[in-house]
């Protein structure tokens, strides 16, 4: 079952953009801490952050009360968990998410108030720490492509459309832990699933740094897919909230939609196999192509 909870700061004492850097770094101490236990974002839910003028929400919808302590691991820090890495990293995703460039002009004074944000998160009152604004941002769109990540498979039988369509968001995690995390890249939407007569595709925008290479990051999505280890304990979550979570019971509806065949929540529960999956990964086509800018 799904394990819900929204996380809310208000009002912290500094710029918008130094809370919406502190918003990233919460969220990718979650993602580097799943990865050091050897798992990934794909198959255990959600977490979106969102930073409204100096307030942060976290929503997380996870699969498990054990990846909500974790992901409440990572929200309550210590500070000396936020270094430079961890904050040139977060920086290179807005820098693309919203196509600028960020200038650091303090590296002491903004190491301090992301440091007095974790401690306001973790309860403390007071920041005791100048409120100026470290950051200077600038927009820069010409800096930045729109690249076009496809992953496609050639089976339309019912059963392997079922499990392309159970499956496409896991994919677009493990490509995007593969191929973008590592560079200023940010997904522009989330993914957008196709049946066709003669196969699947989802799509997904991203929103990348000039240059970037298109084809190395095709190769690393490729190699992923082909060395991921999925077994039938990490499916189970998954397959328990097909089939009975409140939130999934339109979920046939949507199928039909996309593939206009009709189908029940156990049936999609039953497609949702290791074998499903490292079928699925092992004969995708992976294309990303950069996409022309418009006039």
């Amino acid at each position: 079952m799904i394990a819900a909870k929204l996380y809310t700061f208000y009002d912290l004492p500094f710029s918008h953009d130094v809370c919406h850097l502190f918003e990233h770094i919460v969220i990718r101490r979650f993602l580097l801490s799943l990865r050091a236990a050897g798992r990934s974002r794909a198959f255990i839910g959600n977490v979106d952050g969102n930073t409204v003028e100096s307030t942060i929400f976290f929503h997380a919808e996870l699969y498990s009360a054990e990846d909500i302590a974790l992901f409440e691991q990572s929200l309550y820090a210590e500070q000396s968990s936020i270094n430079q890495r961890i904050v040139a990293e977060s920086l290179a995703h807005i820098e693309a998410e919203l196509m600028t460039v960020v200038n650091v002009q303090s590296d002491a004074l903004l190491m301090s108030q992301l440091a007095a944000c974790q401690r306001i998160v973790g309860g403390a009152t007071g920041a005791h720490v100048s409120a100026d604004d470290p950051l200077i941002i600038a927009e820069s769109p010409k800096l930045f492509d729109t690249a076009v990540l496809a992953i496609e498979t050639s089976d339309a039988s019912d059963e392997a459309t079922r499990s392309f369509f159970c499956f496409y968001p896991a994919l677009l995690d493990i490509a995007r832990d593969s191929a973008f995390d590592a560079t200023a890249a940010y997904p522009q939407q989330n993914g957008v699933f196709t049946a066709y007569q003669d196969g699947n595709v989802v799509l997904q925008r991203f929103t990348v740094k000039k240059p970037f290479d298109c084809r190395a990051a095709e190769k690393r999505i490729a190699h992923h897919f082909h060395e991921a280890r999925v077994t039938n304990e990490m499916l189970e979550l998954l397959v328990r909230v097909f089939k009975t979570h409140p939130a999934y019971t339109a979920v046939p509806m949507y199928f039909y939609e996309k593939t206009l065949t009709r189908t029940t929540r156990d049936e999609l529960a039953q497609s949702i196999t290791p074998q499903a999956f490292h079928d699925i990964a092992k004969s995708a086509r992976i294309s990303i192509q950069p996409l022309p800018p418009t006039k």
